[in-house]
């Protein structure tokens, strides 16, 4: 097998490796927004029912924290965008492709499937980095969440 065959395969399985790793990055920061999202909801029940549902300033602050930091982004997280998420080619493409290339090895071939793969994942990735953004302002938003219904049981 010539180098050139064997570095483009190198390359288009780096590029497949990519996407399984973007792929995997978006359904764990869904599964640990949806957690984020039960735990805000589950807490607010609990200290609900242990302030008698008289809510003060502290409550009332903490129920919109609830609603605008965890409720708002996990919606956000959890919402499908069908059209950001690409981490794989599609066989239509590939075949469209492939037709218009007679006279190219296999070597330039994988390289060009590899770039093409590259090309979604790159795109693909910043939409993962604003998944990771809301879901850092989820996390912060509970562990705040808890602290004002803290403060709401204290000045009961």
């Amino acid at each position: 097998m010539a180098q050139s065959q064997q570095m483009a395969e190198l390359a288009f399985e780096e590029a497949v490796r990519a996407a399984d790793r973007a792929s995997n990055a978006v359904d764990g920061a869904r599964q640990r927004g949806a957690t984020v999202f039960s735990v805000g909801v589950l807490s607010t029940t609990f200290f609900v029912q242990a302030l008698n549902g008289s809510l003060a300033t502290w409550g009332w602050l903490a129920l919109l924290t609830l609603v605008l930091g965890v409720a708002l982004p996990g919606v956000l997280i959890l919402m499908p965008r069908k059209e950001a998420w690409v981490f794989g080619l599609q066989p239509s493409a590939i075949l469209t492709v492939a037709a218009g290339t007679e006279g190219l090895d296999d070597a330039e071939l994988v390289a060009g499937a590899a770039k093409s793969l590259e090309k979604h994942v790159n795109k693909s990735s910043k939409k993962v980095d604003e998944l990771m953004k809301l879901l850092q302002l989820q996390c912060v938003a509970l562990g705040f969440d808890i602290v004002l219904w803290t403060l709401a049981l204290s000045t009961k």
